[in-house]
């Protein structure tokens, strides 16, 4: 049987400066109460390949594989 985790998140784009640049990290929150279940699939740290189906309109995060 599988259950899904699911939660209302957020996408932000983060302004910061380097170098005399401006520059934006784009962010994904996911909630707490999904990403602290012991179903969610990630470590902290942990790089992921990102996928965007413009088709579906969605966007895929899995686990990278070397």
């Amino acid at each position: 049987m599988t259950m899904t985790l699911e939660g209302e998140g957020q996408y932000r784009k983060v302004p910061y400066n380097k170098k005399g640049n401006r520059y934006y990290r784009n962010e994904i929150y996911i909630p707490s109460k999904v990403a602290e279940d012991s179903g969610f699939p990630f470590e902290a740290g942990e790089n992921v390949k990102v996928i965007v189906d413009k088709t579906n309109k969605r966007l895929i995060i899995e686990k990278k594989s070397f």
